[in-house]
């Protein structure tokens, strides 16, 4: 494997990580801000 198909893969890890961290941000915002309307 050359170093360009593995940083490649690299960013490609620190992207998924970055996206999937979102995600839970995402859904912890929301989780938060849908509870008072269930009250």
């Amino acid at each position: 494997m050359d170093c360009s198909t593995f940083s490649t893969l690299r960013n490609a890890q620190v992207v998924l990580a970055n996206y999937f961290h979102y995600l839970n941000q995402v859904e912890m915002e929301g989780s938060i801000l849908k509870e008072p309307l269930h009250h």
